[in-house]
């Protein structure tokens, strides 16, 4: 049973979707929902790109891909990461989040310097052993100073 139990959830705000359409339309912001090398096809010099792929897996155990009907294996890992180094030489400012496992600091070791570990709480899991805290990483092509 979803966390909650609401008797009439407000699923769809049509006011706020209508505002945030509105937003979106001025600002030029794009919101695409593509393979990444066709969605960062156009990214310029200055633009920046955020990458949300589905996660590595933390451990030899494990190997969650299923967010997409063909997975998201160490090729596709490989495959974005290959873009992502593509858009730095462009210009673009990128930044990609994943899981802090080895297979992603090993792939992304270039960007050791700026890349972020932060810790991430995990309230769904089909294991109760898999919920709580998890390191998660945000890489990034850019220096960043936290506050």
């Amino acid at each position: 049973m979803p966390y909650g139990n609401y008797k009439n959830p407000n699923i769809v705000n049509k006011e706020v979707l209508i505002a945030d359409s509105k937003f979106l339309n001025k600002s030029g912001i794009k919101i695409m929902n593509e393979d990444f090398e066709k969605a960062a096809k156009t990214a310029r010099k200055g633009d920046f790109v955020y990458f949300d792929p589905p996660y590595a897996s933390l451990d030899d155990t494990q190997n969650f891909v299923g967010y997409t009907l063909n997975g998201f294996d160490y090729k596709e890992q490989e495959r974005l990461r290959d873009l992502f180094v593509t858009l730095d030489k462009k210009g673009c400012f990128v930044m990609l989040s994943n899981s802090s496992s080895k297979l992603i600091h090993d792939l992304y070791s270039d960007y050791k310097d700026t890349t972020i570990i932060i810790g991430a709480t995990r309230n769904i899991n089909s294991k109760a052993s898999g919920r709580g805290k998890v390191d998660e990483v945000l890489i990034m092509n850019y220096n960043y100073k936290q506050s």
